[in-house]
């Protein structure tokens, strides 16, 4: 059974097909070249890279460039990443059109051009058996008319089914609706996802589709990266604190955790913390521990850091801190797991439970409000709180329940 790729948001399937390749599938990543985000490019998972915070957020280079830097840093693809040509053919534009349920010949120009740069990726999905995708390319894979399988990552779900600002929008929402409905197998590990796709009438129950962790390349190991060393050197033997999530106040909750930080150290705790320094409230943050005075006890990163930097901070942390607002959880809580580091986050746990009732909770440290973080702070400080416990079964939980063997359940169905 070949198997097909597509979607290049955070890299999530891109870090599949390796697994998949891992447990022996004939499995290809077919190159997203919509999306230039820096984190959805093969390289940002292979090379230590920095980047200027201030243009994280944007689209720094387009494909050709990443390929170029990808070049320059001697990484060289695998031949499993394939790259769509244009073919001499025209879409079936009469099956797009019914799936959208197109209502006047205006929307069918609006998407015209828009399809015709769809159908190499759409011939290519073609040549394969079975289909993995994410975001909006479940479109592509709806068009090809290969069985697939739907892993959203929250969007995909939540924000483009809706859109309604423009012809365009209003016609691709329908396409995205469709696509979503059509899917041979629609999971996630997330509920509110999950609540998501059944809004959109996506027929329950909505199966448990765990995100696929390497747990070999994401392992307990020692730092090599300039940047990890350097941060583990300038705690002097404090405990590291890494923030990982990106400074969003409203998405994340940093705001909180910067809070009840600072006042875990105005009280006299040991803590060095490690701060991503990209997101919306990266000064608004700095202010907070600025006006308590802790700003000795904080080190913001200079650059936003890809994923073997990333690993070797969660390697040298005693807690990595994702998010507060949201109550599921992403890669990054799973990645600095698997590296054997405890992780602080907010998970609404009924509701994993009421959807998926086998479901085995992260062992982990979970709170929520500020009085919540800092008592989890205080811990790490006053006692040991079986820290080195709680990684190795937080690495355990990583193996069982999001380990490779998991990716049968994307080849063979779920459930």
């Amino acid at each position: 059974m070949r198997i097909g790729l597509v979607g290049g948001m955070a890299n999530a399937m891109y870090c599949f097909t390796r697994v998949l390749r891992q447990q022996g599938y004939d499995a290809e990543y077919v190159e997203d070249e919509q999306d230039a985000f820096p984190m959805s490019q093969p390289l940002w998972e292979e090379v230590p890279l920095t980047l200027d915070p201030s243009r994280f957020g944007s689209e720094l280079l387009d494909v050709r460039g990443w390929r170029e830097l990808a070049s320059s840093n001697g990484w060289h693809e695998p031949s499993w990443i394939v790259r769509p040509e244009a073919r001499p053919r025209k879409l079936d534009l009469l099956r797009a059109g019914r799936a959208a349920r197109w209502t006047g010949h205006s929307e069918l120009r609006t998407l015209y051009r828009y399809l015709r740069a769809l159908e190499p990726v759409v011939d290519r999905l073609r040549s394969y058996d079975r289909l993995v995708v994410c975001g909006i390319r479940n479109v592509e894979a709806m068009l090809s008319g290969r069985p697939y399988v739907f892993w959203p990552h929250g969007g995909d779900v939540h924000i483009v089914p809706f859109r309604s600002d423009s012809g365009f929008d209003r016609a691709f929402a329908r396409l995205s609706r469709a696509a979503i409905l059509r899917a041979e197998v629609a999971g996630t590990h997330d509920p509110t996802i999950a609540a998501g796709m059944e809004k959109l009438g996506r027929r329950g129950p909505i199966p448990y589709l765990p995100f696929l962790v390497d747990i070999d390349r994401y392992s307990p190991g020692q730092p090599t990266t300039p940047v990890a060393v350097e941060v583990a050197g300038q705690a002097a033997g404090r405990r590291v604190v890494f923030l990982a999530s990106r400074q969003d106040f409203y998405w994340k909750g940093t705001d909180r955790f910067a809070r009840a930080f600072a006042a875990t150290v105005k009280a006299g705790a040991p803590l060095y913390l490690a701060v991503t320094p990209w997101g919306a409230d990266v000064e608004a943050t700095r202010r907070i521990f600025a006006d308590a005075g802790v700003l000795d006890s904080v080190h913001y990163l200079e650059s936003a850091v890809s994923k073997p930097i990333l690993r070797d901070l969660y390697r040298i942390s005693d807690l990595v801190v994702d998010q507060f607002t949201v109550t599921a959880f992403g890669s990054l809580m799973l990645e600095a797991m698997a590296c054997g580091t405890p992780v602080l986050i907010n998970l609404d746990l009924d509701a994993f439970r009421s959807r998926w009732p086998e479901f085995v909770p992260p062992p982990g440290l979970r709170a929520s409000t500020e009085e919540e973080i800092e008592a989890v702070l205080r811990a790490l400080v006053d006692v040991d709180a079986g820290l080195s416990g709680l990684g190795r079964a937080s690495r355990e939980w990583i193996e069982t329940h999001h380990g490779p063997e998991k990716a049968e359940l994307y080849v063979g169905g779920a459930g």
